[in-house]
């Protein structure tokens, strides 16, 4: 390879290399300073994420009491006028004449002494007795050199008498701080200073003894007020100290680090020369000072003491006393200091300096530490509180205790052990039982030797006679303590060898003669340190406000936001703080900049209501900042939520969100009467934000009057109801919110406490755990975490933050390799074409990256881009068409791990079939490049309902009118999508399973929705959304579509006329979705658009339009719309839409797919057609005064050739009707419905109908029903199956309530009048319907009649929002709650239930402007895994149909017998669902044919969550369908799914992953494969795999994955023969970090394919050098072998490669 021809590759690597690293946050940072789970966004490598938050601004408190954040409380130091004692100071003078200093020095007679000791001793019992000196001096200029030392007389005369002062203390023993002293100089003479003899006398000190005398008196005294702070502010109360050194005490300084530490071996210390020289110039620099001492303390590693020093000194402190001992006397020594001036001590294994598990460490922590004390006369304290001497400041000090028994003998030696006297260990028992409550009580047993040199035997068994001694006092110690039958911890024992002094600090080093052991009774006491001896400490608890950082005197020094030198806190010191105690506490609080999911839901307690008993509603939100008020409205079940409702309940939105509604006593059923409700939340603009509709049974009370029988749906009826908490089903948004999420989550709360967040309760489950979110705006803020016992007092952890405008995310990657490859054998022609590199290239690479940015006011940018890898001079090549590998991608590996152990989730960002994505957005207006799905159905005649790729925006104006639709929106999209719109209409079969026409759909791109079609008319009268996961599960490769539920056939039409032994309207499964067909690229151009503008709240206008070009047909759609409204009951809307070409076509199948029909879609070529429609509704409470009812009209008209979406048609088509619902008085009530459906040359329909209806009382009720229809069908060709002519039927209908939990009903039908060919319409039949429980309400009908039987069984299930369902189908990594169905609210067991109805208010029918909250398959709980009202474990459900179904356009009958039972079980960690579903169909055909087909399908579900660490997943699904036809007609699946994951919580160092698949499917003879043809084959798989990584070291990890697979596959359906591929793939892989830079990876490879005796093997080998920490470089080997054994033909692959990885 040529130098030359790498450089241009290698130029293009550096520039995106420097790309990626230029990619550094320029922009300010989110300030949240050392938070302890924070995201940190926008960090510089290296940067500090501690930042001072602006002390100019002022913080939003979010907090239960604001009040409390802005106050500072605590203790005070108040003055007051207090009754008591002041102390009078009587000082006694003349004790002894003055002392002269005539000579230069100064000597004090032994009788001076005696009388200073007389005085002293006269006055023992007072207070506070003191020895204080004054000195004097003449009026004579000091010469230079005084001058330089005492600076005056006055400094002469103090320094005179503290030499005085230091000569008495030794003589009289005194402590420190019972001797005083200070100067006078000249100014007291007792001469004249003009004589030498005056000026002599005037050279003097004077002795006076003081003491103190209390005296009953008044003073001002300041005292200290204690105010008891109820609530802690964590990290806001710190404890000052004032501090004032008392009368007459020494003030005594401590110097640290002015001398090396001497470091000691493990068997002896060496005191060397240069040591011994830092200590005398350590005193030469202190010469000035007063009563310096050198304290030598010892400390010692962790490691277990040698044999011997275990024997000579028992543990690590007696030793670490003797080493420090031994240097103290050879300092002593070397330097001839005084023995006041040297002391010692020992620490023991305390205070480390380094790790002990190494040998360095370990020598670095046995030393010998030297403190400096001294006097300082000329000390001061500082004024106010200051930093207390807490825990940095104290010391454990050990006291002697005198026993009041008199001092305890010492124990003689002979021949080296100790005499212990008769009674000695019980006098050491009683000196201990004194002591008993003090800390750490024990005995300390001192060796002592006399001072004579020991033989050369003794020396080298215990060293010198300190080891000599201390050997001798542990073998005391050990017999004492057997006798007395001691803890190791209540005896100790050290060695002080010929130095014998029994006040060490004061005597000195005093060496004997004599040979002992002294033993001691001792004590721990923690004291203040030394150098604050003598100082009153008045402790105050204050709460604090962060300091200004930018403040004068902002330097110090603070270790996790606790500042050491002082009080003053910055903002970042109490973050930091607070972050430590959070953690400390196990509360991890969250911050998110970039993302805000807006969470809204409402939950009832009852939800099954007693009339007269209040409902208490309570709202949840996580963006309550931005809400002002909030309101639950009822409505009735069919009512439109923009209708005048049936109650408002007003929320405290701002509080916890509660509300009580009193429902009153009205015409209720027995088996209940269904409301519904939703939550509105208003902003400060009056836009609200709506919930989906959720319901509330209301039910009467027992017939005495009493709910006794009523069942509680929680555990309180009293408590708020909770099951809503961190939940949503926002259905409507027009609320403009941040973009800002903190989140708080904690666990191990105390029973009977309670857990505040942002100012708002936040529950806590059992176990104590909690979890807590909140979406707040841009700005300051401070929150507030409560942990609050029953009575408030508790712990407020106050979490300061700035939330800047702007913030980002970004990862990228920049990836170039050049190879030398060298290739043998025939590669290209065993490889093929798609080969995953090309051989004619030597440079690969990849660039991609991912990143989001907010910014301005409230704009958001998403991106990113993967060239993916190949040849260099063609990744960026089509950068925005789609990538030719996209349908492949689709099933991507990754997706398919049944769980991950966890409660993750695949979540697609940036969802784009090519290379590229982009998404510029502010709050619901947007423009992007991607994957979009269009929804453009405000006009019903053209709708725009599309998944593509391309270009998409949206705007949307901020006001809204008062029925809440947003007042301008304008919509555009343009896309080559390289698919085709596939729409497939089912009609409902009574079971869940349904296969689409075509396999292999576009994942993602399907809607599905439920259209409710009139029985007489066909036009839609009602739709409901399916939601992805919780309504339904696709199979995308194989078509195959599974319901939550099982799908009617027919759904209630309100009317009482049956139709027939299945009569109502009827239940379409409508299936939008993308396919392409074939492998060959579509190009196409599709773009379209939308605009809607409500002038005001009663006049809208909107435009609709779509076009499409290119390979296929060119086809348009244009549409408009008016609509006049007065109010939700009253208005009138008029739609108009023109089509050219084929715009959509669609397929039904009325047997769940296994046949399709539809019409001729190369009839609407060329084809240019028109439709309108007119929609009139007229409440007549709006009309007249105190009137109800509504009366509704319509007309719809389709040219032929018109082809919208769900209205294509080939002949001209007319509808028109309208509707009557009239309630006369308390008791009548009148229900009319007519319509007529005109083809041209086809079937002409009409039919009219009216019910009335009279309540007798409470319990009875009577209804009669006439209905009318006519049958005309003027095809060329009329179907054979066909009726035609008129009839006319009565009913008569008596319905009876038990006013308890059942109502019945029975009904006579009758055919009053026929002709043509129409059939007998008489019936006869009965039903009831009974509430089973509080929540589950079974139904049943059946009858008999002329057309045949009929019967139908439903069960409803109130779902909380807790319940787990059935529902559940989708595996866990594709959603988030779904296996648990935590989610799901609202009355079950028909997906017709809460259908939008077209004439319910005047917006579309099919207009989905109900916002999908994807939260609602993902909720806050359970993404934290908590439990809140899991009250439900099982939940039933069944549903039955019998009778014969008519098709409304052939009359073609299909007999039906289905029905279904499913159940679910949720305990603990055990989740299990199961259900079956049977259906037979007798089905004619327009020919007057029969076909028969029978249907089975088999459901199962479980969950086991072993532990947090790893969990077991699976699913089994099974169907089978058999066809009168023949076996070439049936069709059958199986698939079976098992998951393992184990992700370890608490340690990552193993995880593993394990699925297996069993799939076995038979197509239905009516699909299509990907290339359009039909999908005969018959297919069989077993599929396994297993992924583990495991860590050997922090540094060192392997892995591996084995998968095997079994394909089988047969061409014939009828008799199946197949043929088998099996294939096995072995990876194995080590990583290993070397050193702090280098990386080493080496992998093997074996694909083995048995069937094709064909294998081939690869190995990899590479090292990697990091430059910084976004650069890798490394250089590799790697090779492939070739084998086909059938051909003996094999190539041999092998190449070297220099790899260069940016990313950040």
């Amino acid at each position: 390879m040529s130098t030359k021809s790498i450089r241009l590759p290698l130029l293009a690597l550096g520039l995106m290399t420097a790309t990626a690293l230029a990619q550094t946050a320029s922009e300010p940072v989110a300030n949240v300073q050392g938070t302890n789970d924070l995201a940190t966004k926008d960090v510089p490598m290296g940067a500090s994420v501690e930042r001072h938050l602006p002390g100019d601004q002022e913080f939003h408190p979010l907090a239960r009491d604001p009040s409390v954040l802005q106050n500072v409380g605590g203790d005070r130091v108040e003055k007051q006028q207090v009754d008591g004692q002041v102390m009078e100071t009587v000082k006694l003078s003349g004790i002894i004449a003055p002392l002269h200093f005539d000579s230069g020095a100064i000597r004090i007679r032994d009788e001076d002494i005696e009388k200073i000791r007389r005085a002293m001793e006269s006055v023992r019992g007072k207070a506070n007795v003191r020895l204080h000196l004054i000195g004097h001096a003449d009026n004579q200029r000091l010469s230079p050199e005084l001058t330089a030392r005492y600076g005056d007389n006055q400094g002469l005369s103090r320094e005179r008498a503290g030499e005085v002062a230091e000569l008495l203390q030794r003589a009289l023993t005194l402590p420190p701080e019972a001797i005083a002293y200070e100067g006078m100089g000249d100014t007291r003479p007792v001469a004249t200073n003009a004589t030498d003899a005056g000026r002599g006398r005037n050279r003097r000190v004077e002795v006076e003894v003081w003491y103190d005398e209390p005296r009953a008196a008044t003073t001002e005294k300041d005292v200290l007020v204690k105010e008891e702070l109820r609530q802690i502010k964590v990290c806001r109360v710190q404890e000052l100290c004032l501090m004032q050194f008392k009368e007459g005490n020494a003030r005594r300084t401590r110097v640290n680090n002015l001398v090396s530490a001497l470091h000691y071996g493990e068997e002896g210390v060496e005191v060397t020369p240069a040591f011994v020289e830092q200590v005398r110039k350590a005193f030469a620099n202190l010469e000035g000072k007063q009563n310096v001492t050198a304290r030598f303390v010892g400390y010692a590693d962790d490691m277990a003491l040698s044999d011997r020093n275990a024997r000579i000194y028992g543990d690590a402190v007696a030793l670490s006393k003797a080493r420090a001992h031994r240097a103290a006397l050879a300092v002593q020594e070397a330097l001839r200091l005084p023995a006041a001036a040297v002391q010692s001590d020992g620490r023991g294994a305390t205070t480390f300096l380094a790790p002990n598990d190494t040998a360095q460490g370990r020598a670095l922590n046995r030393r010998i530490e030297v403190q400096f004390w001294y006097d300082d006369r000329l000390q001061e304290l500082p004024e106010g509180p200051q930093m207390c001497p807490a825990d940095e400041g104290k010391e454990i000090v050990t006291r002697i205790h005198q026993p009041s028994g008199g001092p305890i003998p010492m124990l003689m030696l002979e021949k080296g052990e100790a005499i212990v006297p008769d009674g000695f260990t019980d006098r050491l028992r009683s000196a201990l039982d004194e002591v008993k409550d003090r800390d750490n009580a024990r005995l300390r047993f001192i060796g002592y030797t006399g001072n004579e040199r020991l033989d050369r035997r003794t020396t080298a068994v215990y060293e010198d006679d300190i080891g000599l001694s201390a050997a001798r006092a542990g073998r005391a110690m050990a017999s004492i303590r057997s006798q007395m039958q001691l803890a190791s911890e209540q005896v100790e024992h050290e060695g002080r060898g010929f130095v014998q002094s029994a006040d060490l600090p004061n005597e000195g080093f005093t060496q004997g003669t004599d040979s002992y052991i002294e033993v001691q009774v001792v004590y721990d006491e923690a004291v203040v340190r030394d150098d604050l001896e003598g100082v009153d400490i008045t402790r105050l608890t204050r709460e604090l406000a962060p300091a200004n950082a930018f403040g004068l005197n902002s330097m110090h020094i603070s270790v996790d936001g606790q500042p050491l030198d002082d009080p003053g806190r910055s903002s970042a010191d109490v973050q930091r703080c607070t972050d430590v105690a959070l953690d400390q506490a196990g509360i991890r609080f969250q911050f998110d900049g970039l993302t805000a999911e807006p969470r809204l839901s409402v939950s009832a307690s009852p939800q099954v209501a007693v009339a007269g008993e209040p409902v208490r509603f309570r709202m949840y939100s996580n963006y309550t900042g931005f809400i002002q008020r909030a309101e639950v409205r009822i409505h009735e079940k069919d009512q439109s939520t923009q209708a005048t409702p049936l109650a408002i309940v007003a929320l405290d939105a701002n509080g916890e969100g509660e509300g009580e509604w009193q429902p009153g006593i009205g015409d209720i059923p027995a088996a209940g009467r269904e409301l519904k409700y939703v939550l509105r939340a208003y902003d400060e603009q009056g836009r609200f934000d709506e919930t989906n509709l959720r319901p509330l049974w209301l039910v009467n009370a027992n017939g005495d009057g009493s709910a006794a029988e009523i069942p509680a749906t929680a555990p309180d009826q009293g408590a708020p109801p909770l099951a809503g908490y961190g939940e949503s089903s926002i259905a409507r948004r027009n609320i403009r919110i941040g973009a800002n999420t903190v989140a708080v989550r904690g666990g191990g709360i105390p029973d009977g406490h309670t857990v505040w967040v942002a100012g708002r309760p936040v529950p806590v489950d059992a176990n104590g755990d909690f979890i807590s979110e909140e979406i707040l705006p841009d700005g300051l803020h401070t929150v507030e975490v409560a942990v609050l016992d029953a009575e408030g007092n508790g712990q407020l952890y106050l979490r300061d933050l700035e939330l800047r405008q702007r913030d980002r995310f970004f990862v990228g990657i920049a990836d170039v390799t050049a190879v030398d490859d060298r290739t043998t054998g025939p590669a290209d022609m065993l490889e093929g074409e798609n080969t995953a590199f090309e051989r004619s290239s030597s440079f690969y690479g990849r660039l991609a990256f991912f990143g989001t940015e907010k910014f301005g006011n409230g704009w958001r940018l998403t991106a990113s881009a993967d060239t993916r890898e190949g040849p260099v001079e063609d990744i960026f090549g089509n950068l925005l068409d789609k990538a030719p590998d996209a349908l492949f991608r689709r099933i991507d590996p990754d997706y398919h791990y049944p769980t991950f152990g966890d409660d993750g989730i695949v979540e697609e960002m940036a969802p784009t079939l090519g290379k590229f994505y982009v998404r510029a957005e502010r709050g619901d207006d947007y423009a992007m490049w991607g994957n979009f799905l269009t929804d453009y159905a405000d006009n019903e005649l053209a709708q725009v309902d599309r998944g593509l790729y391309g270009a998409n925006a949206e705007w949307k104006a901020d006001a809204t009118t008062a029925f809440g639709e947003r007042r301008a929106s304008v919509g555009a999209f343009a896309a080559e999508p390289g698919t085709i719109a596939g729409r497939d209409e089912f009609r409902g079969t009574g079971g869940s399973l349904f296969y689409l026409r075509n396999q292999d759909i576009l994942s993602g791109s399907e809607r599905l929705r439920i259209e409710m079609r009139d029985k007489d008319s066909q036009l839609v009268t009602g739709t409901v959304d399916l939601r992805p996961g919780l309504d339904y599960d696709v199979d995308y490769l194989q078509g195959r579509i599974l319901l939550s539920e099982p799908l009617s056939s027919t759904g209630s039409d309100n009317m009482l006329v049956r139709s027939g032994g299945l009569s109502g309207d009827e239940a379409w499964l409508v299936a939008r979705y993308e396919y392409a067909p074939g492998f060959d690229e579509i190009d196409t151009l599709t773009s379209g658009g939308q605009a809607h503008v409500w002038i005001n709240d009663h006049v809208g206008l909107g435009l609709t339009g779509s076009h499409s070009s290119g390979d296929v047909e060119d086809n348009s759609m244009l549409g408009a719309d008016l609509t006049l409204r007065k109010s939700a009951d009253t208005w009138l809307k008029l739609q108009s839409g023109r089509t050219k070409g084929l715009a959509s076509h669609s397929l039904f199948s009325n047997d769940g797919g296994f046949e399709f029909t539809g019409t001729d879609p190369t009839g609407f070529n060329d084809a240019e057609a028109s439709g309108y429609r007119a929609d009139l509704s007229a409440g007549i409470g709006d009309l007249l005064k105190n009137g109800k009812g509504r009366v509704t009209l319509y007309t719809q008209a389709q040219d032929a050739g018109y082809s919208a979406p769900g209205l294509a048609t080939l002949t001209d088509r007319t509808y028109y009707g309208g509707t009557l619902d009239l309630p006369i008085g308390d008791k009548f009530s009148v229900i009319g419905k007519a319509d007529h459906r005109e083809q041209s040359a086809g079937l002409t329909l009409e039919a009219a109908e009216v019910n009335v209806k009279y309540q007798m009382n409470d319990r009875w009720n009577v209804a009669t029903g006439v209905r009318s229809d006519k049958r005309d069908d003027q095809r060329a060709v009329v179907p054979l199956t066909q009726e035609q002519g008129e009839r006319t039927d009565a009913v008569v209908h008596v319905g009876y309530d038990s006013t308890k939990k059942w109502n019945a009903w029975g009904f006579a039908q009758q055919t009053l009048s026929k002709n043509g060919d129409r059939q007998d319409n008489g019936r006869l039949g009965a039903g009831a319907a009974m509430r089973i429980g509080e929540k589950l309400r079974v139904e049943a009908e059946a009858s008999a009649g002329d057309l045949g039987p009929g019967g139908r069984l439903g069960t409803s299930y109130l779902v909380s929002d807790k319940t787990s369902l059935y529902l559940n189908y989708a595996l866990e990594n594709e959603r988030g709650d779904i296996l648990d169905g935590t989610n799901l609210s609202g009355t079950r067991g028909s997906l017709v239930g809460g259908v939008k109805r077209r004439l319910s208010d005047s917006s579309s029918v099919y207009a989905e402007e109900r916002y999908q909250d994807v939260n609602e398959a993902r909720g806050l709980t359970h993404a934290a895994g908590m439990s809140l009202n899991l009250g439900d474990r099982w939940t039933l459900g069944a549903n039955a149909e019998l009778g014969t179904l008519q098709d409304s356009e052939t009359a073609a009958e299909t007999e039906r017998r289905a029905g279904g039972v499913r159940v679910a079980y949720t305990f603990g960690p055990t989740r299990i669902s199961s259900g079956i579903e049977y259906r037979a169909d007798d089905a004619e055909r327009p020919d007057a044919t029969l076909v028969e087909r029978t249907t089975w399908l088999f459901r199962n579900n479980f969950k086991y969550q072993m532990s947090d660490d790893w969990r077991l997943v699976g699913k089994l699904d099974h169907s089978l369908s058999e066809s009168s036809q023949g076996q070439f007609y049936d069709g059958e699946f199986t698939e079976g799914v098992v998951g393992f994951g184990y992700r370890p919580v608490l340690d990552n160092r193993l995880n593993a992953l394990a699925k297996y698949t069993y799939f076995y499917n038979v197509p239905t003879t009516d699909q299509v494969t990907l290339t359009g043809t039909a999908a005969q084959f018959i297919q069989k798989s077993h599929i396994a795999s297993l992924d583990a990584t495991y860590e050997l070291t922090p540094s060192w990890s392997v892995g591996g994955k084995y998968a095997y697979r079994l394909g089988s596959v047969s061409l014939d359906r009828e008799t199946p023969e197949f043929f088998d591929n099996r294939a096995q793939l072995v990876i194995l892989r080590t990583d290993l970090r070397l050193f702090e830079k280098w990386e080493g990876l080496l992998e093997a490879r074996r694909l083995h394919l048995p069937d094709l005796d064909e294998s081939r093997s690869g190995m990899l080998l590479g090292v990697y050098r990091y430059f910084g920490d976004n650069v890798k470089a490394g250089v590799g080997y790697n090779f492939t072998d070739f084998s086909e054994n059938l051909t003996d033909l094999s190539y041999r692959h092998r190449g070297v490669f220099v790899n260069v990885v940016g990313a950040m």
